[in-house]
């Protein structure tokens, strides 16, 4: 299977939506701020991880790591300077339906998909009829999957955060009435 095939790029795809819902979100609530931009990171991870091919092909070998390793780095020391305040925020999270899409996500990922990719499971069912392609293709497509669990997820997040946001902003305004609607935040003058 192609890394540059039409799930490959789709996977990418989702991913970037991800991440920057998630990355915009923690700019948009102070509710849950600094477990957002830690939150934001995993997809950036996945990224880098989805498209080690292209970087070891036409950056350096093992680029892909060093710049998993920058981003580890950055997330190590964001919950370095916050720690306390990402565990409460993430206390709070684990409580709301973005999580449960998150969780649902990272199963598919890291091991529902390992585990149906596996060549030797392909081989036992299929005998002769094995092509390692079809383990390939079914395990993409799995991730694909898990990483629209994930986008979900973050819509929810990005969601989320603008409600917060108008909520903020409604009680910091006593002559205007905040109301969500599908544009963001929008003040009408009472």
């Amino acid at each position: 299977m192609r890394e540059d095939g039409v799930i490959e790029l789709s996977q990418v795809a989702v991913l970037i939506l991800a991440a920057v819902m998630l990355y915009v979100a923690s700019n948009r609530t102070r509710e849950y701020r600094d477990f957002f931009k830690v939150l934001y990171l995993a997809p950036v991870l996945a990224i880098i991880r989805e498209n080690d091919h292209f970087l070891e092909t036409y950056v350096f070998d093992e680029a892909w790591e060093v710049l998993a390793v920058v981003c580890v780095i950055y997330m190590g020391y964001i919950l370095y300077r916050t720690h306390k305040r990402v565990l409460q925020q993430f206390v709070r999270f684990t409580a709301t339906g973005p999580f449960i899409c998150f969780a649902n996500g990272a199963f598919i990922v890291m091991i529902f998909a390992r585990i149906i990719g596996q060549q030797s499971l392909w081989e036992s069912l299929l005998q002769e009829h094995h092509h390692r392609m079809i383990g390939r293709f079914v395990e993409e497509t799995i991730e694909f999957l898990g990483y629209c669990f994930i986008l979900i997820g973050s819509m929810e997040c990005y969601i989320t955060a603008g409600q917060f946001a108008c909520k903020t902003a409604d009680s910091l305004s006593l002559t205007q009435t905040i109301q969500p609607s599908e544009e963001g935040c929008v003040s009408s003058h009472v």
